[in-house]
């Protein structure tokens, strides 16, 4: 057994961001892991300096928010997708 406990946070807009992480401090996390989700990913700056702030690790699904600080990140590197991807070919007509 893992013993640990999960201290879920919704964010539906970025006006909940702020207040988000007070619930985290009061709950004295050990971790935190902040989903790949476009409300976070747009607000991405003011996510670093909340973990930031709030010194706690974290996880992260966005690989660039570990180069502006935070812990770690558990995704792939959007350039490296980008590359991956297939190219758009265009056969026949216009």
């Amino acid at each position: 057994m893992l013993n640990v406990a999960l201290v879920p946070v919704l964010v539906r807009v970025p006006e909940d961001i702020d207040a988000a992480f007070a619930p985290l401090a009061k709950a004295r996390v050990d971790a935190l892991f902040i989903g790949a989700q476009p409300t976070i990913g747009a607000q991405w700056t003011r996510v670093v300096k909340l973990a930031l702030e709030y010194r706690l690790p974290d996880v992260s699904g966005f690989d660039f928010m570990t180069e502006a600080g935070l812990l770690m990140s558990y995704a792939s590197r959007f350039i490296d997708d980008v590359r991956r991807a297939p190219q758009a070919r265009f056969v026949g007509g216009r």
